[in-house]
């Protein structure tokens, strides 16, 4: 079970505690307040105490005391304590100020509790990097082995100067297959392939400089969640690199980091509103989910979803019946078995412009072996949906336990009426 890593800060004090001729406690509790991190504050008052200065309170009649005992607990995400025991320190002229460590497995309400996360609680850290001179042959590896599909690119002080991503690497390096479809060949299938391609690209594109994106949108790690979530949609991106305030680079957040830790696991359409990212007025997947196009039947051959694929630059298909009823979804992972033992055909297939017969006429065996395939005997069943009805938290709650980054959704008679994605979430979430 993942944790949050929060501190309990404990102030023992007493009523007659002053703080700019205030009581102490009301200047502790509006001190937090305004903090705006996530953290909770109690006051407790007991009902009998004594001091180290040996006075006594208690309820006692006879022995009545207004000077009663006070307890303060404040419960804050662990980076931003330092800071603010250093001030409530300052604050507490006659008390006692204790820490301890705690582990939170769970952190909802069903109120609007804004709990601003920082960017540095969320990141990945220390993420994979490539120096301006790095061989394109070696960023495509350090992207196989990384958890991102961006890679940022920094001098020698580890500033960004640039990022590659799948795009950067298709466009401009001859990369033969996105990196998903890359990572799931066969180790010495793929290293044949890279080192053909490497050696057309060679010719005008060897080192990581000539291929990067720049300027690169990065965000500050001091920064709050719901900032870079604006950023994200605002620029039309799935990651951000981190700096910290001298332009270093620091980690790496992307979607994923964000709805793991906004959902905990166990995510709650109300977490996203805690974050202070604020939902317009959205109750079910009818009104985010995006309509689909891309569909075909059963008995469509496999050559014209190849074509859809390839002319579209879409990752999936999905197959319905005549009724519209879903029956499975068609991945360009799911081709690549089709194919893999006609490793020479693979960038006619997915990446070049070419039709599916001009390949057809370069490989008369691989046309004749696809032709013979339909696209019911190809597609993945009893794949993951979703109702049309459901409330977004649950939608949320499936990507992220299935690592899913669409998700199908249909009516209550099976129809297939469309599609919700990461993106689609996030631009619903955030006005």
């Amino acid at each position: 079970m993942p944790f949050l890593n929060y501190k309990l800060i404990t102030i023992f004090i007493s009523e007659e505690s002053r703080s700019n001729g205030k009581p102490l406690y009301e200047d502790i509790v509006r001190y937090v307040k305004e903090l705006r991190t996530g953290a909770r504050c109690m006051v407790s008052r007991g009902i009998a105490g004594c001091y180290e200065s040996g006075e006594i309170a208690t309820q006692r009649i006879l022995e009545l005391s207004y000077n009663m005992p006070l307890k303060v607990e404040i419960i804050m995400p662990e980076a931003e304590t330092d800071s603010a025991v250093a001030v409530l320190e300052a604050m507490v002229t006659d008390g006692v100020v204790s820490i301890a460590d705690v582990k939170i497995c769970s952190f909802k309400s069903s109120k609007r509790l804004v709990p601003h996360r920082k960017v540095k609680d969320v990141m990945t850290a220390s993420p994979k990097t490539a120096l301006e001179h790095t061989p394109v042959k070696e960023v495509i590896e350090l992207l196989l082995s990384s958890p991102f599909k961006g890679l940022p690119v920094i001098d020698p002080n580890h500033h960004v100067v640039g990022i590659i991503t799948q795009n950067d690497l298709i466009q401009k390096a001859n990369l033969p297959l996105r990196l998903g479809l890359l990572s799931r060949m066969e180790a010495d299938q793929r290293e044949r392939l890279l080192n053909d391609e490497a050696s057309k690209t060679a010719a005008h594109v060897a080192y990581a400089q000539e291929i990067m994106t720049y300027p690169v949108t990065t965000i500050t790690e001091e920064q709050h969640l719901p900032q870079a979530v604006q950023l994200m949609l605002k620029h039309h991106l799935k990651r951000l690199p981190v700096v910290n305030a001298q332009g270093v680079l620091v980690g790496m957040l992307s979607r994923v980091d964000i709805f793991h830790t906004i959902t905990q696991q166990a995510p709650k359409w109300s977490v996203l509103e805690e974050h202070n990212i604020e939902i317009t007025e959205i109750t079910s997947l009818h009104d985010i989910m995006q309509r689909e196009r891309h569909t075909v039947g059963p008995e469509t051959p496999i050559a014209e979803v190849i074509e859809m694929i390839c002319a579209d630059a879409i990752q999936r298909v999905v197959v319905v019946d005549g009724q519209g009823k879903l029956l499975g979804l068609i991945s360009d992972f799911d081709l690549l078995p089709l194919i893999s033992q006609y490793p020479l055909s693979i960038w006619d297939l997915f990446v070049s412009k070419l039709t599916f017969l001009e390949t057809g006429r370069k490989n008369k065996e691989l046309s004749q072996h696809i032709q013979a395939k339909t696209a019911g005997e190809i597609m993945k069943q009893n794949i993951i949906t979703i109702r049309e009805n459901a409330p977004v938290d649950t939608a949320i709650q499936l990507m992220v336990e299935k690592e899913l980054k669409r998700l199908p959704v249909v009516d209550e008679e099976g129809i297939f009426k469309g599609m919700i994605s990461r993106d689609s979430v996030l631009r619903s979430a955030i006005q």
